[in-house]
């Protein structure tokens, strides 16, 4: 079962679109720096996954610091004080306890992530966004592109997150 992992919506899409199955880790429909990014690929065998903690900023946006190495924010976990059952959007998710879903789902993926033997693959690609802590310069994408596990697909900069998905897959995922 696909392991997959980027710094934006790449895999979510290509989970959803593509492979059309559930979500394997808790870093789907997330945004990942590159600094989070490097550590959670270099350190992925030293990541206690079960150690996290739930930020929120002033602005109520959730991030999930994982064993103190990994920073993950989960930018389409909206709260909404309006919304006491789950609100659905595309894949924004509003709810007046959305810490709660996030800490559920977490937990939830990260057991499947666990007892799913595979290693990650670490899907890298700038596309179109407005998270700008989801796009790597060319020094970044050198430095992951060093890794053995990260594919990176280039040349996506003006291409919607469903589009680059649809290329990320023909491109490294189809056997």
């Amino acid at each position: 079962m696909y392991n997959l992992i980027s710094q934006n919506c790449l895999c979510g899409d290509i989970y959803k679109n593509n492979l059309k199955i559930d979500y394997q880790n808790p870093f789907v429909w997330c945004v990942i720096t590159f600094e989070n990014m490097y550590n959670l690929i270099s350190k992925w065998d030293n990541i206690n996954f079960l150690n996290y903690e739930l930020k929120k900023d002033k602005n109520w946006n959730f991030s999930l610091n994982i064993d103190n190495k990994v920073n993950i924010q989960y930018v389409h976990y909206k709260f909404s004080y309006n919304d006491s059952t789950i609100r659905k959007n595309g894949v924004d998710v509003f709810y007046n306890k959305i810490w709660e879903y996030i800490i559920e789902i977490y937990e939830k993926r990260i057991q499947k992530m666990l007892n799913n033997k595979e290693n990650p693959l670490f899907c890298i690609c700038n596309f179109d966004t407005i998270y700008k802590d989801a796009i790597y310069t060319k020094e970044q994408l050198q430095i992951l592109s060093k890794f053995n596990n990260v594919k990176i697909l280039r040349g996506c900069e003006k291409m919607s997150p469903s589009a680059a998905a649809d290329l990320f897959y023909k491109t490294f995922l189809i056997k």
